[in-house]
């Protein structure tokens, strides 16, 4: 009887513990509706608690991203590519339009932790723009890119051509490259 019980018991644990795993664990919905990604989304939904927790002692990919940006949409498309390349599990999404229209605690802590990576608007003001993808290792920043590439006059472009795609692709794989060699050890 007493084996039973154990038996059944750990069934119903383990159960529980796969259920839970399962539910937090899916790739973001928001992704693989509003952006051209391949078969296998690797772009996982993140709270803004899980958010700055990362960026203060986690590890990670994460990309700041709307789908309304013709610039998101690009880059979103080429860091795809990047994360198959690498074997990726996990890159995290957020998208800050609310948090940044509100201009919350949360969205003046992103500011705060970003700041040497943001650039100023028309007014002076620093702010998150997007896409932003932010390389973390244990807390410290590793990498960092803004929007897409650059023309000759410093705008950023919408339509790529191939050499401005692997030009990207080369800033996204430097980026993650860093986050592989750092083994805990980049500052």
């Amino acid at each position: 009887m007493k084996k039973t019980l154990l038996i059944i018991s750990m069934f119903f644990l383990t159960s529980c513990t796969i259920e839970r795993i399962e539910t937090i664990e899916t790739p973001s919905k928001e992704v693989s509706q509003s952006y051209t990604i391949g078969k296998i989304n690797n772009f996982y939904d993140i709270e803004i608690t899980e958010l700055l927790t990362i960026l203060k002692e986690g590890t990670g990919v994460i990309v700041f991203a709307y789908p309304e940006s013709p610039y998101s949409q690009v880059a979103m498309t080429i860091l795809d590519e990047i994360a198959s390349k690498y074997d990726l599990e996990k890159i995290y999404y957020f998208d800050p339009t609310e948090i940044r229209e509100e201009n919350t605690a949360e969205y003046q802590e992103i500011l705060t932790i970003l700041d040497e990576y943001l650039e100023k608007d028309s007014e002076g003001v620093k702010k998150l723009s997007v896409p932003n993808v932010t390389v973390v290792n244990e807390g410290s920043i590793v990498g960092n890119h803004i929007s897409t590439i650059t023309d000759e006059e410093g705008n950023f472009l919408t339509v790529l051509t191939t050499s401005q795609e692997e030009e990207l692709r080369k800033i996204y794989s430097s980026m993650i490259n860093k986050l592989f060699m750092c083994e805990g050890t980049c500052d």
